[in-house]
């Protein structure tokens, strides 16, 4: 007897990034397509697109220069609750990470001491806005409907 198991809605939703050579960031790449959002539905990553993140930089440093330069992801973002340009950035010293708000090169708000488990509450919280959760229709011009 062979049992199959399926997952619905488990489809990955990679970072748009080339692999980067600071371990550090590996690791906050690893962790946003790998831990769950708060939802409980969709990961890290899957909240990043539903909030519109886009134009991914990234700011990969040797390890001498890991605390001058710390490594961090930016994005920018368009949802109803976050307008601006988002990045997660690892604090060494106390091996959290710090999350930040940007709109119009202004820093909007900053959340220090964010733990990994953490992560994915704190971008909830600032940038998604549960448009996810709506389901939206779009009507396709083109031929009438066929009547049988």
């Amino acid at each position: 007897m062979r049992v199959k198991r399926f997952i619905l809605g488990s489809a990955p939703a990679k970072l748009p990034i080339v692999e980067p050579q600071c371990p550090e960031l590996q690791e906050l790449i690893h962790q946003l397509e790998q831990l769950p959002a708060p939802d409980g539905f969709r990961r890290i990553t899957h909240l990043l697109v539903d909030a519109g993140a886009r134009d991914f930089t990234v700011v990969d440093p040797s390890p001498s220069n890991i605390i001058a330069t710390p490594p961090a992801i930016g994005f920018t973002v368009a949802s109803a609750k976050f307008q601006g340009r988002a990045t997660v950035l690892y604090e060494r010293g106390l091996d959290t990470y710090a999350v930040e708000l940007h709109r119009d090169g202004e820093l909007v708000e900053r959340v220090d001491e964010v733990f990994f488990d953490t992560l994915g509450q704190v971008l909830e919280r600032l940038i998604d806005d549960g448009s996810w959760r709506l389901i939206r229709v779009q009507r396709l011009s083109g031929r009438k409907p066929v009547r049988h």
